[in-house]
């Protein structure tokens, strides 16, 4: 069984390229060796009280765009990036060229035991791949070898995609077991 215990660092909204206290693992290697790697802020969205994630280029301190590899950068220039900015963190971006997949679980997490409710468990132990939690701590993020049918889908508490999208690292593994990527 994965141990669902959120520590009090989970909130602290910023990747941690080093192990954190959930795992003795860092950020699983591979998407990293890929120069696909935007910083991210957050910008309120559309004159409204709600925060949004905005990818920011770290050759330049400008807005990344996700169909321009130009405005993204190797994954330790983007932690370089991060630092040196105070941005949010970072992010990776999924595109047809590279073989792996994302699935992000919205608001899975009690928020009174901090334990994962069933449906993501079944999830994170269905996939068994590499897992942190998100910038959030109320959701997690799954990342596998893999492709998704019509480019990605999504419902009220889920989105999955393989090209074409932004997704935030956190670096808060959720338990040994999930520090691969697997098929």
């Amino acid at each position: 069984m994965y141990n669902n215990n959120i520590n009090n660092n989970i909130n602290q909204h910023t990747i941690k390229p080093e192990p954190t206290k959930h795992s003795q693992c860092t950020i699983t290697p591979e998407p990293t060796k890929i120069s696909q790697c935007p910083g991210w802020t957050e910008e309120k969205k559309d004159n409204t009280a709600k925060m949004t994630k905005i990818p920011i280029d770290p050759n330049t301190g400008s807005y990344a765009k996700v169909k321009e590899p130009s405005t993204w950068g190797p994954f330790q220039q983007a932690v370089e990036h991060w630092k040196a900015n105070s941005l949010k963190g970072i992010e990776f971006i999924f595109v047809d060229s590279d073989p792996f997949a994302g699935i992000d679980l919205d608001d899975c997490i009690d928020k009174e035991t901090q334990d994962l409710n069933p449906d993501a468990t079944a999830i994170v132990e269905r996939f068994g791949s590499y897992t942190e939690f998100s910038p959030s701590g109320t959701g997690v993020h799954i990342i596998v070898k893999g492709s998704i049918p019509d480019g990605g889908r999504r419902d009220s508490n889920s989105e999955t995609n393989d090209c074409d999208r932004f997704f935030t690292f956190t670096g808060d593994i959720m338990d040994d077991r999930t520090c691969e990527v697997l098929d």
